[in-house]
């Protein structure tokens, strides 16, 4: 059944009947649009697929990084306009799909109102089955306590009158997201001042309008709403397991006798970053290939952690990619619980913690201790996240979503030596959602920890956290 087809005929009627009146709008407030489409074609980067379902809004259009689009608007009027006025791109008209015939699935949607919506639950319900599993829909929602100023704006004169059906509230929008198998994984909100004045309007939105408190009287909130999957079973799946390791000879027996077979391959990939000891030759030793089982090796650059794993990644042959430190302070049979939770299909990147259980009393030292606890408030801080250990070196999440993220890496301002920034930057730059597991943190047996220059790594991770909180809050540019 067409989604147009949920939509009232009172609504289309009205929208195609004040089709020149809400063009006359749009033109006079053709700043606000535009601003909005460089937004959304920020968070669309990199779609395979979009579907766009508008009302009468296709300015919107304009800035997503996609040729091929999929429109259902509320009438076949701004479907043409949209056509007319966007030459540089393939639209195609959704509402002259037959989707019994048709079953394609779409990386990226675009919902522009759902207040307008004669039944907004069922209207979400057919919209899900619309996205793919690891998709997300974007859905534009008007500032309720601004409800009444638009109102009044609208009887002066000073804006459009649309016809607004239903008054969804910020926790009644997750209430229908749980009735539709959907959960908001991201808000941004935006547009404080809608009207074009040189320098002044930009210098309003893009820094005036980042603040906390002002940030609540933006116009409109951006939802990026994830789909709600089934629990997977680990048998489905195939893991790697990214090992780096310089100068660890003394421990890779260890490390290897600490993990299970947990999926039904499992891959163990040893990164050696041109140690000056016996380590490629202990590798060497253990080097297996079965049909369920395989220890092989790669020679890393000698760059840098982040660069070793990163090419450990791109060899991985798994569906599901883990990463364990050779220093085996954390037991690699606690990567069990790590899969476990990524296949219940709660989160996408599973983050590991080592300061929730009590870990040994040599572990960690207390500067390194103090650091990082501060390094993760901030982090969790700035970006809304819940990230307890930001440099926990466990790290697990599916191999299609290092394709995303990879794609941002180094661009964070500095580089990342170590790559936990990196990752959990892409994820979040993804909208994948981050949860933690918690590991047991235990004293190194062998060899010494890489984490030296303290003062200045610290340095290094405070500028990363810094320049991203800005690139992020500044993604609408």
């Amino acid at each position: 059944m067409f989604l147009n087809n949920f939509r009232s005929k009172e609504l289309k009627n009205y929208y195609k009947k004040n089709f020149l009146k809400r063009i006359k709008y749009i033109r006079i407030f053709s700043y606000f649009y535009n601003y909005i489409s460089k937004l959304l074609g920020n968070f669309t980067d990199y779609s395979k697929n979009i579907l766009f379902l508008g009302i009468g809004v296709y300015p919107f259009l304009k800035h997503l990084r996609v040729k091929n689009i999929y429109v259902s608007d509320i009438s076949d009027k701004y479907f043409n306009l949209i056509k007319k006025n966007i030459p540089n791109k393939k639209f195609i008209n959704f509402n002259l799909i037959d989707q019994k015939k048709n079953s394609q699935k779409f990386d990226k949607i675009i919902l522009t109102s759902l207040e307008n919506e004669e039944n907004p639950i069922s209207f979400l319900k057919n919209v899900r089955k619309l996205v793919s599993n690891d998709g997300r829909l974007f859905l534009l929602k008007n500032n309720l306590y601004l409800f009444p100023i638009m109102k009044f704006c609208e009887f002066l004169g000073l804006r459009f009158k649309h016809v607004t059906r239903n008054i969804i509230s910020e926790n009644f929008l997750k209430n229908i997201c749980e009735q539709t198998d959907f959960e908001v994984v991201h808000k941004e909100n935006t547009i404080l001042f809608p009207l074009y004045i040189p320098i002044i309007s930009n210098f309003i939105n893009k820094f005036i309008a980042k603040f906390p408190i002002l940030n609540k009287f933006c116009l409109i909130s951006v939802y990026v709403l994830r789909p709600v999957l089934k629990k997977d079973k680990i048998d489905n799946y195939s893991l790697s397991i990214i090992i780096p390791c310089k100068n660890e000879e003394k421990n890779i027996k260890s490390v290897i006798n600490s993990i299970p077979k947990i999926c039904k391959k499992t891959q163990i990939l040893f990164g050696d970053d041109k140690s000056t000891d016996n380590t490629l030759k202990e590798i060497k030793k253990f080097v297996v290939k079965k049909k369920n089982y395989e220890i092989s090796y790669y020679l890393a650059p000698g760059i840098s952690k982040s660069e070793n794993v990163y090419l450990g990644f791109e060899k991985a042959t798994g569906d599901i990619i883990a990463i364990l430190d050779a220093d085996n302070t954390v037991h690699g049979s606690e990567l069990s619980e790590f899969i476990k939770l990524l296949t219940t299909k709660k989160y996408d990147f599973i983050n590991g913690t080592r300061f929730v259980y009590p870990m040994h009393s040599k572990a960690m030292k207390k500067f390194n201790f103090f650091g990082n606890s501060l390094f993760s408030y901030l982090f969790s801080f700035l970006f809304n996240l819940q990230i307890s250990d930001t440099l926990c070196g466990t790290k697990v999440f599916y191999k299609k979503d290092w394709f995303k993220i990879k794609k941002k890496i180094r661009t964070w301002g500095l580089r990342d030596l170590w790559g936990d920034y990196d990752l959990l930057l892409g994820a979040k730059y993804n909208f994948l959602k981050i949860g933690e597991q918690p590991v047991f943190y235990k004293n190194r047996l062998e060899g010494e920890t890489k984490m030296k220059n303290i003062l200045i790594n610290g340095l290094r991770m405070f500028y990363i956290i810094l320049f991203s909180f800005f690139y992020f809050k500044n993604r609408d540019k």
